[in-house]
């Protein structure tokens, strides 16, 4: 359960420092709103097992739809990268809804 809760607090931290960008940078507060809300639902799997409560399940969506929007708003106000290179993170971000969406079903079906 170390391990486990270890992963979510790095992966909490990377999001804060996305965050900390965005606030250095004072531009899109929406991404930055959105890292925050992401990192808070980090916080909550970390802490919260899955064996333990459904929360950790809903928290993990709540997870995904923020990064998503905040990878999709990012990739849409970047003004240094191609429109291939935009193309490319917008296409991450559909792929990882489309995969965690896969997965979320899944898990509701059987469990």
């Amino acid at each position: 359960e170390v391990v486990f809760r270890a992963g979510f607090i790095l992966i909490f931290l990377q999001c804060m420092l996305l965050c900390g960008v965005r606030c250095y940078e004072k531009t899109l507060p929406k991404a930055m709103v959105c890292y925050l809300l992401t990192g808070a639902a980090l916080l909550t799997m970390a802490f919260v097992p899955c064996y333990a409560s459904p929360v950790h399940f809903y928290a993990a969506g709540v997870t995904f739809v923020f990064l998503s929007i905040g990878q999709w708003v990012d990739a849409s106000y970047d003004e240094v990268s191609s429109s291939l290179m935009k193309t490319f993170r917008r296409g991450m971000v559909v792929s990882t809804l489309g995969l965690f969406g896969t997965w979320f079903f899944f898990e509701c079906v059987d469990g």
